[in-house]
């Protein structure tokens, strides 16, 4: 198995302990060893919105057990370049063998991806937006800023650090960037919709953002309450 793989090794050991009244006692424990010592990982918001230009990133370092270890690095926040046209999620995973080739099948369904073209995590980075130094030795948290120069759209944190033994450490977070006050789509979207907040209380008002990249959709909106479609009432 290849170190670049970083596997890890669990390893049980067990204790038995028999005191002098002949009673024994047991314990066991697991023990994960690797090719790498420590595991970092990023923890920020799935989604960020320009009108609050004020981010903070969460970053645990630990070795293979669980138990903190303290580095420094840094974190990349790229703007990733999000297909040319506008398609939609594929419904079901790209096939192994397509049956169509990629010209046909975009004539025939021009708003779905002929391969997994659709999927971020498989997009090209386009633009570093800002780099970012950390030292959990010292702080856990790193903070940074949005503004008006960051477009609405997919992006990509890359944490990237060193540990003890000399193997880098490598962590990837996807995230949104959107701006409520924007009346545009960002990265091509088919469809976006989306509400101003998680949950509601009586008698408030809830703002619905829908809106597509394609200049021909059209949108039928319903509301479902105990199984029954209600009427919409828009402001």
């Amino acid at each position: 198995m290849s170190p670049e793989d970083k596997p890890v090794f669990i390893f049980e050991v067990t204790a038995d302990v028999t005191d002098i009244n002949g009673e024994t006692r047991s314990a066991t424990t697991e023990v994960k060893v690797g090719y790498h010592a420590v595991v970092a990982t990023i923890k920020a918001p799935a989604q960020i919105d320009l009108t609050n230009p004020n981010n903070t990133i969460t970053i645990t370092t630990e070795n293979l057990n669980g138990q903190f270890v303290g580095i420094g690095g840094k974190v990349e926040i790229f703007k990733l370049q999000a297909p040319a046209a506008p398609i939609r999620t594929r419904p079901w995973d790209a096939p192994d063998l397509p049956a169509l080739t990629q010209e046909k099948f975009q004539q025939l369904f021009p708003h779905d991806t002929y391969s997994s073209s659709g999927d971020p995590k498989r997009w090209a980075k386009q633009k570093l937006m800002v780099a970012l130094p950390f030292n959990t030795k010292a702080v856990k948290e790193v903070k940074y800023r949005t503004d008006g120069s960051w477009p609405t759209g997919n992006y990509l944190m890359e944490l990237t650090a060193t540990d003890s033994i000399g193997q880098g450490v490598k962590d990837l977070y996807y995230f949104t960037v959107s701006d409520a006050k924007s009346k545009s789509v960002a990265h091509n979207a088919l469809l976006i919709f989306e509400l101003d907040k998680s949950s509601y209380k009586v008698g408030d008002v809830a703002k619905l953002r829908v809106g597509s990249a394609s200049a021909d959709a059209t949108f039928f909106i319903h509301i479902e309450k105990d199984h029954e479609i209600i009427p919409l009432r828009a402001r």
